[in-house]
């Protein structure tokens, strides 16, 4: 296991960037961009087991054939990067035959075991 614990700083902020597409709606390619941050960090407690622990804020803008954003706050393991809980709320505008359609929705999960099944 690699020590991060070391490289984090509260406050860093890093670029968010993604191309995709919506082929099924052929509204073209969809583009996001926008910023992900490092909030802070703290043992987080998920099913009876405290893990060390930062979160890290997502604010993402979608452009091209989607418009809208999406806003994220997941907590994140620092010892395996596991995303134990989180948040998030995206809205997004779609064109289609008969106007604009607008998806908003948002979320929440919480990891339940970090014991991997087979």
């Amino acid at each position: 296991m690699i020590d991060v614990s070391a490289r984090i700083v509260v406050g860093a902020t890093h670029s968010v960037t993604c191309t995709g597409s919506n082929n099924h709606l052929a509204t073209g390619p969809v583009f996001m961009h926008g910023t992900a941050t490092l909030v802070r960090s703290a043992g987080i407690e998920v099913a009876g087991r405290t893990y060390a622990s930062v979160l890290v804020t997502e604010h993402v803008t979608f452009s091209g054939g989607q418009t809208g954003v999406n806003v994220a706050d997941t907590w994140f393991s620092v010892g395996s990067g596991l995303p134990l809980r989180g948040t998030w709320h995206t809205q997004v505008s779609t064109p289609s035959p008969v106007g604009i359609s607008t998806l908003d929705a948002h979320g929440n999960f919480v990891l339940v075991t970090s014991t991997p099944r087979r």
